[in-house]
């Protein structure tokens, strides 16, 4: 990555290589931290692990952020300028639904996190903070790490939940679907409600598992999302 600029408590916006771009909000840090970005080229190969499965998504985008190990009290708000054909073709379709992922590794392996929802305007794909689906649980921009953009090959929605261990909520808990291989977190107090998870889901029949990444225990359930 480029040298970072340099963030204290204020915030602040920065650019970065290809177009990324980052707005941290005020107060997300504690105390000045480098900042820097760049946008990847997927397919030049900028990756260099396994990408979402490609039957359910499509990668618009990919960008690199460092934040200097420190993680994000708020989240900040995360976009990528794109060709003009390339938005063209996003924009053409009313009903297209794109989300963004983070890959994180655990002591499972690797995996790609649901972050956020993201949608495109006239010059950008850019990230909806969490505050903008207060009805979904997701962490939105909070950590360093590789992000995806994608789109969703057909229409999606979201199965949303509660993980519990003995009575009581479990925080940090990996939800997948049999459908795709995109990975929900089930989330702390500071992110919505304890143990809240919301994963994506698609018509029909929809099974989740739930894993406990520190002690291996696994529970499974499943629902009908009608069209």
């Amino acid at each position: 990555l480029a040298i970072g600029v340099v963030v204290d408590g204020a915030g602040a916006t920065v650019a970065g290589d290809g177009g990324a771009e980052i707005v941290i909000p005020q107060g997300a840090l504690a105390q000045p931290t480098p900042v820097s970005l760049k946008a990847l080229d997927v397919n030049a190969g900028d990756l260099s692990t396994t990408l979402p499965d490609t039957g359910r998504f499509d990668v618009v985008g990919a960008i690199d952020v460092s934040l200097s190990g420190v993680r994000l009290s708020t989240p900040a708000t995360l976009s990528l300028g794109l060709e003009q054909g390339v938005i063209d073709a996003l924009g053409s379709d009313p009903h297209t639904q794109l989300i963004t992922v983070r890959l994180h590794k655990s002591a499972v392996g690797y995996a790609w996190l649901l972050q956020s929802e993201a949608a495109v305007d006239a010059v950008q794909l850019q990230v909806k903070s969490a505050v903008n689906t207060p009805s979904l649980a997701f962490p939105g921009i909070r950590e360093e790490g590789t992000y995806l953009f994608l789109k969703a090959q057909s229409p999606m929605g979201f199965a949303s939940g509660t993980v519990s261990h003995n009575a009581m909520a479990l925080t940090g808990a990996m939800v997948t679907a049999a459908s795709h291989e995109l990975t929900a977190l089930s989330l702390s107090s500071a992110n919505g409600s304890s143990g809240s998870y919301s994963q994506v889901a698609f018509v029909g029949e929809v099974a989740l598992t739930a894993l406990n990444p520190m002690t291996g225990d696994e529970a499974t359930g499943s629902a009908t999302l009608q069209s």
